[in-house]
């Protein structure tokens, strides 16, 4: 599913609006302000659980830091693990399409 790639130590994040992951727990905020999730605390959880906190290859979507901070790794995260999103998603690849 993932190939780790070290590509430097830059963290070159993307930009997104607010959008909304809802779980089978509760619903969990991603806000563009601080960059965080809010919300439900195990919904966070499952989500952080996954990211690495390095920057990986992700095939279709290409490399990105896979932390809190970068909305597109939240995102993708959150539909691997089979949350729905909704408000302001980032895109991706034809992954989203």
């Amino acid at each position: 599913m993932y190939c780790t790639c070290f590509i430097g130590e830059d963290r070159d994040l993307s930009d997104s609006g607010e959008f909304q992951i809802h779980s089978p727990t509760g619903l969990a905020t991603w806000n563009p302000s601080n960059r965080m999730l809010t919300g439900d605390q195990v919904t966070i959880d499952a989500i952080l659980a996954q990211l690495s906190d390095r920057k990986e290859t992700i095939c279709d979507v290409g490399t990105l830091w896979m932390e809190q901070r970068e909305p597109i790794a939240v995102a993708f995260t959150a539909e691997v693990l089979g949350f729905e999103l909704s408000g302001d998603v980032p895109e991706w690849g034809f992954i989203r399409e």
